[in-house]
């Protein structure tokens, strides 16, 4: 029952250096292209909770750091920053752990989120609109983010470390889930 003894029987094979190849289909949901749209509108619908900016930020595809998101987690945790509205101003308090130059960097990661996010935001927000007016800004957002390129970065990536079923399945996710 390949079910139960799939996980056990990779890591075995690999402890020992034993090529193996599992012919399984693998639940889409578990892909970070498809977990970084799923959490985008998630955080959207949630009106910028913590647990959903940080859902978000942490699939890596929005193109900060993981110091720069935990230096952001930290600060929006220690100072209880939850709401689109929140984000929008500028951060002048500080925390025990923020300087100076800490609250300059989060208030420039900030701006950087706030502004790559608005053209979505706008359409989101609107009372009147279609699937069509969802589903096109959705992919102009993904477009403007260069997610294409981002996932082709990964698929190379896992190719290297010799990982070809991540490999493959990030040389298709982009246009299975296009289509």
């Amino acid at each position: 029952d390949m079910s139960v003894y799939l996980n056990c029987a990779e890591e075995v094979f690999g402890a020992y250096g034993i090529p193996v190849f599992m012919d399984q289909k693998r639940s889409i949901l578990l892909n970070s292209f498809v977990e970084y749209i799923r959490s985008l509108l998630a955080m959207v619908q949630e009106r910028f909770t913590k647990n959903g900016v940080f859902r978000f930020l942490r699939t890596g595809l929005f193109g900060f750091t993981n110091s720069e998101v935990d230096l952001l987690e930290n600060y929006v945790t220690a100072l209880g920053i939850k709401g689109y509205k929140r984000w929008q101003e500028k951060w002048v308090r500080r925390s025990r752990s923020v300087g100076e130059e800490e609250l300059e960097l989060l208030n420039h990661i900030r701006v950087q989120f706030v502004e790559r996010l608005e053209p979505l935001l706008f359409v989101l927000r609107q009372r009147k609109k279609s699937v069509t007016d969802i589903t096109t800004a959705l992919y102009s957002f993904m477009v403007q983010e260069e997610i294409q390129k981002k996932l082709k970065e990964q698929e190379v990536l896992f190719q290297r470390e010799e990982e070809q079923v991540l490999a493959k399945e990030y040389a298709q996710i982009y246009r299975i889930v296009m289509e």
